[in-house]
């Protein structure tokens, strides 16, 4: 089973071979973090670090102390605060 850092890097250089213009400085990378730094509480920035490191939501939501069910609600919510934001 792959983790979530596996399947990103997988992604990203899928992206990378198609296209060949991603680069730490594409400007929707620089968007994104910029909306992750300034619209996220920092609670959520937590929940999301700690489930893209663990990368399985049922062992993020044990650590966390909460149900799969509260840390999947929690989840996306950030990303839908952080659709939202990258759409205006």
């Amino acid at each position: 089973m792959e983790d979530a850092r596996t399947i990103f890097q997988a992604a990203k250089g899928d992206y990378s071979f198609c296209f060949d213009i991603f680069t730490p400085d594409d400007a929707r990378m620089i968007r994104l973090k910029e909306v992750i730094a300034t619209k996220l509480t920092d609670p959520d920035k937590n929940v999301l670090i700690l489930y893209a490191e663990v990368g399985s939501m049922q062992r993020t939501a044990q650590m966390l102390g909460v149900s799969k069910n509260t840390l999947r609600k929690n989840i996306e919510r950030i990303r839908e605060t952080i659709q939202h934001e990258l759409d205006n």
